[in-house]
């Protein structure tokens, strides 16, 4: 098997795990890999060499962790020399699991550490706006479809409906301009390409210390073409009319899970059917361009549930289960451009990126196992900027804008900025989805926790590395 990360899930009965190199993995454990992919789920009790542990306690544990002579100390490691002179019946004096009161309130959350500011991009175009009585051969069409290459030129001309060109336009220059924007690359060194699952991204080399793993999502439906960028996680975006029939519901029902169909179906009428339809597809869009599979992943392979809906803005955010694992380093958050509108903005690890050819995953140089689990909490959590309507002359390259401007069109103020800088917070508390038995949702159904935890404790409770 070779070096692989464990996870163990205690069972309430269980007190102590027993530490011994090789290490032995107690029943009921779940086997995963390096990237938290699951190999398999042990059913009893087996011995094996791994480079980390990472033990997850259900709510009625907590773990105690006693690096002597301090209980707050930094994550047990165990050296090679430790290893040797340690006996195995001393290490469960160093790691214990300990019951708690389950109506004691969550331990609050640490504080985030300390990390640079980075940019976050949440743009969105609203394509009625721009009215082009001339249609294709217009004198502001023609200024903007010549900003692309000639490939994309191409691409553009291919939709037969003017609409449908005036989207393709408007998506591939947000593209550009994003990473123009928050990298600070002039336009013309600005190279997009795309994955075999036609995931779009920067290929011009970057030294943005800031935004390591920066990349980029575009959606388009109905009336808006949106952009959403991240600096550390791998992000995916839908915008979905919510203005659907009953009858496409219908014709997808294949695409959601049971539990999924069931929740769509007891929505009262086909107006509020219509919407949760509209929420959970854009979410399954979203986590499969941010995966970058295309076409070729079964949606009905993740199931997503709601976690907490709040604020005016219709902001819902959502967990996914995907073949009947939870998925913690994922994250959903969805709101409303207007009343016809949903966008969805997807958050996950670089790990679960799909990329036969390699080009895009070799962009993210920062991989999720150097973060600590609550830093990558803290990037997964870290609060979504407001949607900036952007004027299509912002689209225009910075040093033509003059002269887009001289054929009539739209420009932003001098000092239009739509970047937003951002920094990780810790995470926050909100009501989690129960994943029954098996901490990782692999058996027993959904129903509320009775009280709240925070992102940091479903994700990770106590870890700690056996150096190698």
């Amino acid at each position: 098997m070779g070096c692989c990360q464990t996870t163990c899930v205690l069972g309430a009965e269980q007190e102590e795990l027993d530490l011994m190199p090789p290490i032995k993995v107690l029943a009921d454990s779940l086997i995963v890999d390096a990237d938290g992919e699951p190999l398999r789920q042990c059913n009893e009790s087996i011995t094996t060499k791994v480079s980390h542990v990472t033990v997850h306690l259900p709510d009625e544990l907590t773990a105690d962790v006693s690096q002597s002579p301090t209980s707050d100390s930094e994550p047990l490691v165990v050296t090679p020399s430790q290893r040797r002179n340690t006996r195995s019946r001393d290490l469960p004096t160093l790691i214990k699991v300990r019951k708690i009161d389950r109506n004691a309130s969550p331990p609050s959350a640490k504080p985030c550490p300390p990390t640079e500011e980075f940019s976050l991009a949440r743009w969105y175009v609203d394509v009625r706006e721009w009215i082009l009585p001339e249609g294709p051969e217009s004198s502001q069409f023609l200024f903007l479809i010549n900003c692309l290459d000639p490939t994309e030129q191409v691409r553009v001309r291919r939709f037969v409906s003017f609409e449908d060109q005036k989207r393709a336009l408007v998506s591939r220059l947000l593209a550009r301009q994003v990473c123009s924007a928050v990298l600070g690359i002039p336009d013309a060194d600005v190279r997009i390409k795309r994955t075999k699952g036609n995931k779009p991204f920067l290929a011009t080399p970057h030294n943005s210390a800031s935004e390591p793993n920066f990349n980029f999502n575009i959606s388009h439906d109905g009336d808006y073409v949106v952009v959403a960028s991240e600096a550390y996680c791998v992000c995916g975006i839908d915008v979905v009319d919510r203005a659907v029939s009953v009858k496409k519901y219908e014709s997808l029902t294949r695409s959601f899970t049971v539990s999924e169909n069931e929740l769509i179906c007891s929505q009262p009428t086909d107006s509020e059917k219509a919407k949760m339809f509209s929420l959970l597809w854009s979410c399954k869009e979203a986590y499969t361009k941010a995966r970058g599979d295309g076409l070729k992943f079964e949606l009905s392979r993740a199931e997503f549930s709601i976690v907490d809906k709040c604020g005016t803005d219709g902001a819902v955010h959502l967990s996914v289960v995907v073949d009947g694992v939870c998925m913690p380093r994922w994250a959903f958050h969805s709101i409303l451009l207007d009343k016809d509108h949903r966008v969805t903005v997807a958050r996950g690890p670089p790990c679960d990126v799909v990329d036969a050819n390699g080009e895009f995953a070799s962009t993210l140089k920062r991989p999720v196992g150097s973060f600590t689990t609550e830093q990558w909490a803290c990037h997964l959590h870290t609060p979504h900027p407001t949607f900036t309507r952007l004027p299509i002359g912002y689209l225009v390259p910075e040093a033509y804008r003059h002269q887009f401007a001289a054929i009539g069109g739209h420009m932003p103020a001098a000092d239009f900025h739509p970047v937003t800088p951002a920094s990780p917070t810790s995470p926050r508390s909100y009501r989690l989805p129960q994943l029954g038995t098996n901490f990782f949702g692999a058996a027993g159904a959904y129903s509320p926790r009775s009280r709240c935890v925070t992102d940091a404790c479903l994700v990770e409770t106590l870890s700690f590395q056996l150096a190698t």
